[in-house]
């Protein structure tokens, strides 16, 4: 923001630039360590930390095809610590893991940004149709990827965007956690 402040525009290089420092190799090397700490995503770990290693080194294919379907796995292993079978779907268990979540008596972040968060999982380019993505250079879909509809879209935004996706969704189980105790 204080990008913005100083220079009144931002193109999309720049704005790529300024998130870049924010999510720097040092800031993704700190989350990896937390959550080995933590035991977060305990059998997807070195998955996500593949996937930023592979973004950190320009690999964006790399990055992004092993990061994308990690998200139904994650919503699903937390569905299950919280003792819930999870839904058929992907869709259903994001609805779900929002219920869950939204469901707590005390929500220690804003209920706005977790509406947004969960608002993207279930109907942002994420979840959209892949028919109704056009340009997949500037936005693609987790079905689209898993499945190799795209080609051509790796680039270091896209990349970048489920990088902070997953480091959203690490925030939201991590909400939860602090709230019910539970263990991952």
């Amino acid at each position: 923001m204080l990008y913005l402040h100083e220079h009144q525009t931002i193109d999309e290089r720049s704005f790529l630039e300024v998130v870049n420092q924010a999510y720097s190799d040092d800031f993704w090397q700190e989350r990896i360590a937390f959550w080995q700490e933590t035991n977060f995503f305990k059998h997807r770990l070195q998955y996500i930390e593949r996937a930023i290693n592979a973004h950190l080194k320009k690999d964006y294919i790399c990055s992004i095809y092993v990061l994308v379907p990690q998200f139904d796995g994650i919503v699903k292993d937390y569905l299950r610590l919280c003792g819930n079978n999870p839904p058929n779907g992907y869709i259903d268990c994001v609805r779900k893991l929002r219920s869950i979540v939204l469901s707590r008596k005390v929500v220690c972040f804003s209920r706005d940004i977790l509406d947004s968060i969960f608002d993207y999982l279930e109907d942002g380019s994420f979840w959209k149709n892949t028919s109704t993505i056009s340009d997949s250079t500037s936005s693609i879909n987790r079905h689209g990827v898993v499945h190799g509809v795209f080609t051509g879209f790796e680039s270091e935004a896209i990349s970048m965007k489920y990088l902070m996706l997953l480091d959203a969704l690490s925030f939201v189980i991590l909400h939860d956690r602090m709230l019910t105790d539970a263990s991952w």
